[in-house]
C-alpha cells in the first residue's frame, strides 16, 4: 500500500471523521451519526457465487475503510453497513467496482443468516432452505461512498447506465441501474465546506484551492482551524493537496497559516533573487562593467562574477 493510501484509509478510519462525512451525504450535516455508534468491520468481503451446494469460485474484494452505522433515530439497531472508497486518481469503473462490493456485502448477510440457522437448529421450509434465507428476514442497507481526495473534478461515470453501450432504448429499461455517491473537493461550496465539523473540512479545502494560491489564502485567513491542525490531518494534506509548504513531520499540532506563509515569503525570495540574476546576466552580456553591475542589482562582486562565469561556460 503506498503511503498516500495509508494516511487517506487512516484518516477516514478515524471514528469522528467517518461520522461527520456521513452526516454530511445522509443527514445534510445535522449529527445524527455519533462517532461512539460506529463499529469497525471486517473490510474484505467474500463470497461464493450461487449454485449447486454452493460450490463455485470465492470471488474476494477490499473496500478501503468499511462500518456497522447506528442513530440515535433508530435507537440501537444497525441503521446501515457504510463503505467509504478513497480515491486520489480518476477511477472510470466505479459503478461497477462499488456495485460488487455492495452485492458481496448483501450476499455476505445472506449467508450469516443461513448460517445462524443452521448452528440454532432451527427449521426451514425447502424454499427457505434453498436460499438460506426467511420470508420475513429483511437485509441491511448498504451504502458506499467515494471520496475523490484530488483537486480535479471527477469525470467518470456516475452510474452503470452512463457506462453502457445501449444500442437500443428498449433495452434500457430492462437493464438495471447503478448510482455512485462522490464527495470532491472541486464542487463543495463554502457553505457546504462549513457543515463539516472534523479535519476533514480543511483536508477538501485545502485539495480544493491546491491549484490557486489566491483562494488558498483566503480559506486559510477564514478558517483559524488551520492553526491547530492534527497529524492525521495536515499528513493527508500533505499527500494529496501537492502543496509544496514545509509540513514539520515532528509535531503533533500544526499551523499552516505559519507554513503557507512561510512558503509565500520565500517564494517571493526566490522570485526577487532570479529576478535580478536576469537582470544581472542582461548587464553583463551589454558589457556593463562590474561596479556598475553591482550598483544596480545590489548583488555581491561574488555573485555578479559567478553570473558572468556560468554566462562564459554555457557558450563555450
Amino acid at each position: 500500500m503506498s503511503t498516500i493510501d495509508t494516511v487517506t484509509k487512516e484518516f477516514i478510519s478515524d471514528n469522528e471523521v467517518f461520522a461527520d462525512v456521513i452526516n454530511f451525504l445522509i443527514f445534510d450535516g445535522q449529527k445524527v451519526v455519533l462517532p461512539d455508534s460506529l463499529v469497525e468491520m471486517d473490510s474484505t468481503s467474500v463470497a461464493v457465487p450461487y449454485g449447486t451446494d454452493n460450490a463455485g469460485t470465492p470471488v474476494q474484494k477490499e473496500r478501503d475503510v468499511v462500518k456497522n452505522v447506528t442513530c440515535k433515530m433508530f435507537s440501537d439497531m444497525v441503521f446501515a453497513i457504510v463503505g467509504i472508497e478513497n480515491q486520489t486518481n480518476i477511477n472510470y469503473a466505479m459503478p461497477v467496482r462499488n456495485m460488487l462490493y455492495d452485492a458481496l456485502t448483501y450476499t455476505g448477510q445472506v449467508e450469516k443468516a443461513g448460517k445462524s440457522y443452521q448452528k440454532e437448529k432451527i427449521k426451514l421450509s425447502s424454499n427457505e432452505f434453498l436460499s438460506h434465507f426467511k420470508k420475513e428476514d429483511k437485509l441491511i442497507p448498504v451504502i458506499t461512498l467515494v471520496i475523490n481526495f484530488s483537486p480535479d473534478k471527477w469525470d467518470a461515470p456516475m452510474s452503470l447506465h452512463e457506462m453502457i453501450d445501449f444500442k437500443s432504448d428498449i433495452l434500457k429499461k430492462f437493464v438495471q441501474d447503478y448510482h455512485i455517491n462522490v464527495i470532491e473537493p472541486a464542487t463543495l461550496t463554502k457553505e457546504q465546506l462549513k457543515k463539516f465539523t472534523t479535519g476533514f473540512r480543511e483536508v477538501m479545502e485545502c485539495i480544493k484551492c491546491s491549484k490557486d494560491m489566491y483562494a488558498m489564502q483566503q480559506a486559510l485567513s477564514e478558517n483559524e482551524r488551520f492553526k491547530t491542525l492534527d497529524k492525521k490531518t495536515s499528513d493527508v494534506i500533505r499527500y494529496c493537496s501537492k502543496l509544496k509548504i514545509n509540513f514539520d513531520v515532528e509535531e503533533e499540532v500544526f499551523d499552516m497559516c505559519k507554513a503557507f506563509e512561510d512558503y509565500k515569503n520565500e517564494g517571493i525570495k526566490i522570485g526577487r533573487n532570479e529576478g535580478l540574476t536576469q537582470f544581472a546576466t542582461y548587464l553583463i552580456k551589454n558589457n556593463v562593467n562590474i561596479e556598475e553591475i553591482i550598483s544596480q542589482t545590489g548583488l555581491s562582486a561574488d555573485e555578479v562574477i559567478k553570473i558572468k562565469n556560468d554566462i562564459a561556460l554555457n557558450n563555450k
